[in-house]
């Protein structure tokens, strides 16, 4: 309760974030339907422009897609025998990325949304794909990229491929992307944010690596289209929600086909749209960071109690070897 207090307080004082988070409600089979053709893609790419228009007009700051929102890459594939841009090196955009960009300086609104990544391995000049996230500033102005780190077996990769090559060529459905390397921390005129691409926003261990570089506020991009209409979604928004209980920060999430939501630094859900339908949420985030004490201590305590366990398993044991009389 004292805690509930103190992040209340908190909030009434600190800034806030206006966003936008948009969700158009791609399924599946509606997504595939679409993206076969260049007019379907073309119609989703605007769609998005569209409602982040709309968003800036209701005083939006930023608008945020989904993870893979953008149909097109918004980064170009660079030449097999050029250099291979990090996360952290300057993009060259599409043309699509420079439409992003202009509109974003346009609006005077940033815009943060997931996209395709293709780059060349510099030995076989093959490409090598990423599922990445972008920051776009209110100038029209590029920022750096992240690229997803965990990546879902059978989903988004092939596991041994590297040991059969061929088991991503037969297998049908399966992506053939690469992790990233790097977590990146993006420095905002309101605050530090870091991008969790899907479920590695359920990976405590791995948000911490975000919090220590700095972030302070979490942008979780996901599709959880693939879960259908079941109760997985409503699952996976509450596992996400535990991190900003565990370290005290705010968090927006953004989903393709629901459940948006943002989520204060308790780790209340304080909105969320309903699944499987199409709406622009904008919603005024404070601005908290409240980092509690497994922010400073981790799973460290957790670690003492096991071998706490570990001793008191083991103690009468020892004890009864010592108390047995010696033989003769």
């Amino acid at each position: 309760a004292v805690r509930l207090h103190k992040i209340r307080k908190l909030e009434q004082e600190a800034p806030t974030l206006r966003v936008a988070l948009v969700q158009l409600n791609l399924g599946i089979q509606e997504r595939s339907r679409r993206s076969r053709t260049h007019k379907g893609r073309m119609g989703v790419f605007q769609d998005y422009l569209d409602e982040s228009r709309r968003a800036a007009e209701q005083g939006a700051q930023v608008a945020i897609w989904p993870e893979g929102g953008s149909p097109y890459r918004v980064v170009a594939t660079p030449h097999p025998d050029g250099p291979q841009p990090g996360p952290g090196e300057p993009l060259r955009l599409t043309s699509r990325g420079q439409e992003v960009a202009t509109l974003a300086g346009e609006i005077n609104t940033e815009l943060w949304l997931g996209a395709l990544t293709a780059l060349r391995d510099p030995d076989t000049g093959e490409a090598i794909y990423h599922n990445s996230a972008f920051r776009f500033d209110g100038e029209g102005g590029k920022d750096r990229r992240y690229d997803k780190i965990i990546l879902l077996p059978f989903g988004e990769f092939m596991p041994g491929r590297h040991v059969l090559p061929e088991l991503t060529s037969k297998v049908k459905g399966v992506g053939n992307f690469y992790p990233g390397q790097d977590v990146v921390v993006f420095d905002t005129p309101w605050t530090s944010f870091n991008f969790l691409i899907c479920y590695e926003a359920i990976r405590s261990r791995f948000v911490r690596r975000s919090v220590e570089a700095g972030s302070r506020f979490f942008v979780t991009i996901t599709n959880d289209a693939w879960f259908g209409d079941t109760s997985c979604p409503s699952q996976h928004l509450m596992l996400t929600a535990n991190r900003c209980t565990e370290y005290g920060c705010p968090m927006v999430r953004v989903a393709n086909t629901g459940i948006s939501a943002v989520i204060d630094a308790r780790g209340l859900i304080v909105e969320q749209t309903k699944p499987f339908t199409a709406q622009t949420v904008i919603a005024d985030v404070p601005l908290v960071y409240a980092p509690t004490i497994y922010t400073h201590i981790g799973d460290s305590f957790s670690y003492l109690c096991a071998v706490v366990a570990l001793c008191g398993w083991f103690l009468p044991y020892l004890r009864r070897r010592s108390d047995k009389p010696d033989a003769g």
